[in-house]
């Protein structure tokens, strides 16, 4: 963060060291002050201060729209992509629940048939191992037992975790 060149230093920390800097020599003092105005001066989060944004206004012409404008499209641009990833895990969802109704119906079917044509036992072995895949697959489901939604989630929350770290 950038400092003013005032020799003031904000209330709260003026308070807790004002007994160490009046005890300090005179020539020590504006030193001993800046050291304390940087250390108090931390910042971090997605945007820069408003004293920084300031600062880059006087060096870049427009500097701190143009900030926030690379700030603004990032996020539009993480949303986008979150929006994708969360369509793109119903439209695997919804697909996956079509192709294990389709197997379903031609394994019942399938026992059906074996069953009509005098294959009790195969018939039986059919519809008894697709019962117990289905109920399988939806007590699993329902537990999370898959850790599906933790890899998605995971993969959403990268680049705020990214962000994080170029703001810090």
């Amino acid at each position: 963060m950038v400092t003013d060149d005032s020799d003031t230093l904000p209330a709260e920390i003026e308070k807790i060291v004002a007994s160490v800097i009046e005890s300090l020599p005179t020539e020590r003092r504006a030193a001993v002050t800046q050291v304390f105005k940087q250390i108090s001066g931390f910042h971090s989060g997605p945007l820069p201060d408003a004293e920084t944004l300031e600062h880059y206004n006087r060096i870049i012409p427009d500097g701190a729209e143009r900030i926030m404008g690379l700030v603004e499209r990032e996020a539009e641009h993480r949303q986008e992509q979150e929006s994708r990833v969360v369509a793109c895990h119903l439209q695997t969802t919804r697909r996956g629940q079509l192709i294990a109704l389709s197997l379903t119906l031609l394994l019942g079917l399938a026992g059906f048939t074996l069953g009509m044509n005098g294959h009790d036992w195969l018939a039986a072995t059919v519809f008894t191992t697709t019962i117990i895949g289905v109920v399988t697959v939806f007590v699993v489901g329902r537990s999370g037992g898959a850790g599906e939604t933790s890899s998605t989630d995971a993969d959403i929350s990268k680049p705020r975790a990214r962000d994080a770290a170029m703001n810090e």
